[in-house]
C-alpha cells in the first residue's frame, strides 16, 4: 500500500490500483483506476516507496505501473487508457533495459509482455471487451503468450526497427513490417503490408489448438501497400508461419 496524506487524513492506496503518477507545480497526482489523488510531495520520494519490480520512471515527471503500459517507442510510452506519456533522455537507456528484462521474462514464463498472465486464451478472448480494446495474441513461436493490446483507431507500427511501436527481433520480418489499426466501432482490423516477405492471414477462422492436432491452415497473403479489413479470429504471420499471431 502507498500510503499518503491530504488534508490531515490518511489514505492507503493498494499498489495495483495505481496506474500513474505525476508530477505537476509540486503537487503529485497518483492516477488510479477509481480516482486522482492530488498532495504535495516529491516523485524522488515516492518512487522509492514503491516496489521497483512494479513501477518504472521514464521522465523526471512519471513513474508508471508497468502492468498500465500498453506499447512504447524510444521516445513515448502509450497507456491502457490511451495517454502518450514522453521518456526523457535521461531515464531512456534504463526504461529500455528494464523493459527487454521484463519482455526477456515473459518469453521463458510465459506471461504477457504487458504483465498479464494467459493460461487459457480462450478463457482471455472469452472475457475480453471487444468494443474498447483489441489485443494482437501470439498462438505459437517464439513470443507465444505474449499479447498486445490496442486501443481503438490508434495505429500500430510493427517490425524490427527501433521507430516501431511494437518490436518483434524475428528473421523474416521486415524493419517496417505492417500497420495495424482496431476500428472498434466495426469490431474490425485493418491492416496495411509494408513489408519484404509479406504478411500473410488465414483463409477463414479456425481453433486455436488445431496446429497441435496437426491440422493445416492456409494462409493468403494481403496486398502490399493497400488496406486490408480483417476480423477478430483470423491468425496472422510476418513471413513465417512458425511465428503465428492471433487478432481478438
Amino acid at each position: 500500500m502507498l500510503t499518503i496524506s491530504i488534508n490531515n487524513k490518511k489514505y492507503q492506496i493498494p499498489y495495483d490500483s495505481i496506474n500513474y503518477i505525476e508530477s505537476a507545480s509540486r503537487k503529485l497526482v497518483v492516477h488510479t483506476k477509481d480516482k486522482d489523488y492530488s498532495y504535495y510531495q516529491r516523485l524522488d520520494i515516492v518512487e522509492q516507496q514503491l516496489p521497483s519490480d512494479q513501477f518504472i520512471r521514464i521522465h523526471k515527471s512519471y513513474l508508471i505501473a508497468q502492468s498500465f503500459i500498453s506499447s512504447y517507442t524510444n521516445y513515448k510510452v502509450m497507456l491502457f487508457n490511451g495517454i502518450e506519456l514522453s521518456i526523457s533522455a535521461t531515464y531512456r537507456d534504463a526504461f529500455k533495459k528494464k523493459m527487454q528484462y521484463t519482455e526477456s521474462l515473459s518469453k521463458t514464463e510465459g506471461a504477457m509482455i504487458n504483465a498479464f498472465s494467459v493460461n487459457n486464451i480462450n478463457d482471455f478472448e472469452n472475457n475480453l471487451p471487444h468494443a474498447v480494446t483489441g489485443s494482437l495474441v501470439c498462438i505459437r513461436g517464439e513470443y507465444k503468450n505474449s499479447i498486445i493490446r490496442m486501443y481503438p483507431d490508434k495505429p500500430i507500427l510493427i517490425g524490427r526497427d527501433d521507430c516501431c511501436d511494437i518490436i518483434y527481433d524475428l528473421p523474416f520480418i521486415s524493419r517496417r513490417h505492417c500497420t495495424l489499426i482496431f476500428r472498434a466501432n466495426k469490431n474490425i482490423y485493418e491492416i496495411i503490408d509494408h513489408s519484404t516477405n509479406g504478411t500473410y492471414v488465414s483463409s477463414a477462422d479456425y481453433d486455436i489448438h488445431s496446429m497441435d492436432t496437426g491440422e493445416l491452415v492456409s494462409f493468403s497473403p494481403i496486398t502490399p501497400g493497400i488496406t486490408t479489413e480483417i476480423h477478430p479470429g483470423t491468425v496472422i504471420h510476418f513471413g513465417n508461419a512458425d511465428n503465428l499471431f492471433r487478432l481478438v
